[in-house]
């Protein structure tokens, strides 16, 4: 779905969207809650991407590590943390909760400037058979 999602957001954009994906094939024995990654790669074109003139990069990873899934998203842009906005601004709350609520504290999410041109948000996820 992120990937079909992304295709009609590369017609939009044109060539100022590219996008990258570095998937660990043991990652599809993961159950990631749904629509999340959707969530947050429409929040790194909203509010990176689209900001930016010259457009910029949406890259999705994913990594095993101590039989965890750890996701990350990269977009161009800043996040400015703590800062209110007037409108919306559910979806990482709702992200968070959500989380929480499947996971307990064995799941983390993260989302900060990895340098001053890139944004990170990152999940990590145990591995359990249902959701």
């Amino acid at each position: 779905m992120v990937k079909d999602y992304l295709g009609l957001e590369s017609i939009r954009f044109e060539e100022r969207l590219h996008t990258e994906f570095i998937i660990d094939p043991n990652s599809k024995e993961f159950l990631v809650p749904p629509l999340m990654i959707q969530t947050l790669v429409e929040n790194g074109i909203k509010h990176g991407i689209s900001r930016l003139t010259e457009g910029g990069l949406i890259q999705i990873k994913t990594s095993i590590e101590n039989d965890r899934l750890k996701i990350q998203i990269r977009n161009s842009g800043k996040y400015i943390n703590g800062v209110k906005r007037t409108s919306g601004g559910m979806g990482l709350e709702n992200t968070k909760q959500r989380l929480r609520l499947i996971y307990g504290d064995a799941a983390s999410f993260r989302i900060l400037n990895e340098n001053d041109s890139f944004v990170l948000t990152e999940i990590n996820i145990p591995h359990i058979n249902t959701i």
